[in-house]
């Protein structure tokens, strides 16, 4: 067996195989000189920091189930203290990019909720146009029934999937709101989970990936709620001193050091079609002019990469295509530390989101490592943007920015790490790859076989898609297919359940009558609720014409 790849994707399936089977030789390659793919640590003084997929969800159970066999330590938020409850975040969304705070509370979505003091009319108003298009997008999504095949969800008509699947995010927000704001902070939750801006994505492709992450509603996506109510009051947390020890791990206590080669970027993949299972008939060969004869193989590489990859024979037509249109996202993450958590003295919680300035969202991650700790990320154009300048330049504009918002303390950090994704060899962006506009049609095909070789990364995986947690889904059913075909016998009726569920609509006969009742439900709203501001707007003009006269000053 070769698995070429040892990001968490291919050493999760590596891992898979050798515990099925510790009898099978697996040998894993990877291109860089590094395990780990998009998990990397950075280090300040004696603690270690994630620069690349740092957060686990308490829904991500074959994620966990590793981490706990491998003995690591994971991390959790400390629980709010008294004085927290007045914490205060920072948002600046809008046309003018005004700097304002709101209240600090897991719910990401910070438009005001309410009129006060410190609250305009207008920020009033662009909250209830944010539900507004939520509630359209909740509609939308009820479409939706099958994460391993959106476009083709039984629920979802063909004319509909692909409109949806034609125009961009941007371009749908622009035909429905107007408040700039609305839009901003729309455009950050994706620039930070995506790595891409609204006018890359399509509509399609947005209600696809909330359906990935298990959500109940796409209200529910975008505001954070936990998909399961056993978890509700779980937040997310983080693996001390840094999410690659995994990789690490898996390598040292699993698979052996000595059958993980780097520096060996794979260039051509061969298989004679006449051949069996049993037989040795594929060739993986490397850059470095080493070839790997096996029995099948795993490519979980991102599919960025995996176009460049020689197949012979040839990758059938739909994969080509939809791999030639797909993007990876771009992404920039950075890590301050600071001698005291100096924040909270001024009553902030660390929290700061913009779509504007050379940060699109930060947040307080002291609990990680026990030090004062600040997190943050650019995403899309703002990355893309900040990608033509040094290093040493994106520091000065972060600090600059942050020294603006809580005052000089933020210009003297005791340590910075930043990361470029777009720099990285092999991967070239983050944090996960996209399809282009109106290709989800074989969006499918991304995960079928070729042949003896399978393909997995958390692009190709049916649920958490784009998490660490897609990853690792994803690997173990690349070595689910291949244990299928070389030892039956070591599967149990749980695995075959797990194999068909990733590539059937196991998951639509759940879906299809609360789709219904749903789209039902919000059908006779979409009715009674213009009825009634058309029924209002006639009345208030016929009282002005019959009643206007006694309103004239005389």
């Amino acid at each position: 067996m070769v698995v070429i790849g040892a990001g968490l994707s291919g050493l999760a399936a590596a891992d898979s195989l050798k515990t099925h089977d510790p009898s099978l030789q697996v040998i894993v390659l990877e291109a860089s000189d590094r395990v780990g793919g998009r998990t990397v640590s950075g280090t300040i003084g004696d603690k270690s920091f994630d620069l690349g997929g740092q957060w686990i969800l308490p829904e991500h159970k074959p994620l966990l189930q590793i981490v706990d066999k491998l003995g690591l330590r994971t991390a959790l938020p400390l629980k709010p203290a008294e004085g927290d409850a007045n914490l205060r975040k920072v948002i600046q969304v809008g046309r003018a990019g005004h700097i304002r705070t709101t209240q600090s509370e897991p719910d990401p979505i910070v438009l005001p909720k309410k009129l006060g003091r410190h609250t305009g009319i207008r920020a009033w108003l662009a909250h209830l146009e944010l539900a507004y298009i939520v509630w359209k997008l909740d509609r939308l999504y009820s479409y939706i029934t099958d994460p391993t095949d959106p476009y083709h969800s039984s629920n979802l008509p063909e004319s509909l999937a692909h409109d949806l699947d034609s125009i961009t995010v941007e371009a749908y927000l622009q035909q429905h709101i107007r408040f700039k704001s609305v839009q901003d902070v729309i455009e950050i939750q994706v620039r930070l989970l995506i790595g891409a801006d609204l006018n890359r994505i399509s509509l399609l492709y947005l209600l696809s990936y909330a359906k990935w992450q298990n959500a109940s509603s796409f209200h529910g996506f975008l505001h954070g709620e936990p998909t399961n109510k056993e978890f509700a009051n779980l937040p997310p947390f983080c693996i001390k001193d840094g999410a690659q020890q995994i990789s690490q791990e898996l390598v040292k206590q699993v698979i052996g050091t000595e059958n993980v080669e780097l520096n060996q970027p794979v260039s051509n993949v061969s298989f004679l079609q006449e051949s069996t299972p049993s037989q040795k008939n594929v060739y993986v060969t490397t850059k470095c002019a080493k070839t790997y004869k096996c029995h099948q193989v795993i490519c979980a590489i991102p599919p960025n990469v995996l176009r460049e990859l020689e197949f012979s024979p040839p990758l059938e037509p739909s994969k080509r295509y939809l791999l030639s249109a797909m993007s990876m996202g771009t992404t920039i993450k950075f890590v301050l530390t600071y001698k005291e958590t100096y924040w909270k003295e001024n009553n902030f919680s660390g929290e700061f989101i913009s779509h504007g300035s050379p940060i699109t969202w930060m947040t307080d991650a002291s609990y990680q490592n026990k030090v004062p700790t600040l997190v943050g990320f650019l995403g899309g154009h703002q990355a893309v943007a900040w990608s033509k300048f040094d290093e040493g330049d994106l520091k000065v504009a972060i600090l600059d920015q942050l020294s603006i918002i809580f005052g000089d303390w933020a210009l003297e950090p005791t340590g910075v790490l930043i990361r470029n994704w777009s720099n990285e060899k092999f991967i070239e962006g983050g944090t996960i790859c996209f399809p282009g506009i109106g290709t989800m049609i074989d969006l499918a095909s991304i995960r079928k076989s070729h042949g003896p070789v399978h393909f997995a990364g958390t692009e190709v995986s049916a649920k958490f898609t784009g998490t660490m947690a897609g990853a690792v889904h994803a690997g173990h059913r690349a070595a689910i297919e291949v244990l299928d075909r070389l030892r039956p016998q070591s599967l149990t009726s749980q695995d075959y359940f797990f194999l068909k569920q990733s590539h059937s609509k196991l998951y639509e006969d759940k879906a299809k009558s609360t789709a219904n009742r749903y789209s039902s439900q919000f059908g006779i709203w979409t009715f009674l609720i213009p009825s009634m501001a058309f029924a209002l707007a006639w009345g208030a003009l016929k009282l002005r014409s019959t009643h206007g006269i006694l309103f004239v000053p005389r």
